[in-house]
């Protein structure tokens, strides 16, 4: 069904002046601009018959878009953790016959011709009727483990997450949780689905840039584990009202 996708594109079309994506280097995407670089994202991994789709990066303005692409096109999207060394990443690759490694999506280095694309003879995916995200865990052994994340289960846990925290289609959540765990990909999937926006920063090392931003971009939500809270507090202090005053919800993942 491909609700990410569909819910998405719907919000994009109707609201195509909208700015929905916004960095810290006030590099900014309409609900114009998103359709524009989704549809050529979709062109390409149809046209090269990708199925298996690996996104190794940080986040970025560029991440939800290639996201949202292969949420259309893929049977599988590979949540991997770039920070993994070159031999945990290669062997992900080659087990899991991964057909397309997109990394370093940069706003102004993110040619789809540039990545990688692997050829495999015989694919079979004529029995997946749910598609899947895998987000690779640390583990306890030498190899990451891959979590299975149904299309059904991540859906279901983002729409009660939206109807727990009333969100509408106004808000601007601060995405700094990486969107390679867990926690960062499921308030980004909360965004998507209920058509709202976000300032999108790769953690919390660049928080003066994340505060000069929100002084004039007016934040409603805030994902954080302990520690980010922490940090936020030491640095802001007497501060702390002024980047505050307009949250309306705040989740703290562990």
């Amino acid at each position: 069904m491909s609700l990410i996708y569909n819910h998405s594109l719907k919000n994009f079309s109707k609201n195509k002046k909208k700015i929905f994506f916004r960095d810290i280097n006030y590099e900014e995407f309409s609900g114009s601009d998103c359709v524009k670089n989704i549809n050529r994202i979709e062109i390409f991994l149809k046209k090269n018959d990708i199925k298996n789709l690996a996104i190794i990066s940080k986040n970025t303005i560029n991440w939800p878009l290639w996201y949202i692409a292969a949420d259309n096109c893929c049977s599988n999207i590979f949540i991997i953790n770039p920070e993994f060394n070159y031999k945990i990443i290669s062997n992900i690759i080659k087990k899991n016959k991964i057909q397309l490694i997109v990394r370093n999506l940069n706003l102004n280095n993110s040619s789809i011709s540039s990545n990688r694309i692997i050829k495999y003879k015989n694919l079979n995916y004529s029995e997946i009727k749910d598609r899947n995200d895998i987000i690779f865990t640390s583990g306890t052994t030498n190899d990451p483990k891959g979590v299975i994340v149904h299309e059904s289960a991540f859906i279901f846990v983002a729409n009660t997450l939206i109807k727990k925290f009333n969100m509408s289609n106004n808000e601007n959540e601060l995405l700094t949780m990486p969107f390679f765990h867990s926690f960062g990909l499921t308030r980004l999937r909360c965004i998507l689905l209920s058509g709202s926006r976000s300032i999108i920063s790769d953690g919390l090392k660049s928080f003066p840039e994340i505060f000069k931003i929100s002084r004039e971009y007016r934040i409603t939500g805030l994902s954080l584990v302990p520690a980010g809270i922490i940090i936020i507090k030491n640095l802001l202090r007497k501060k702390i009202t002024e980047f505050s005053k307009n949250i309306k919800y705040f989740e703290i993942g562990s």
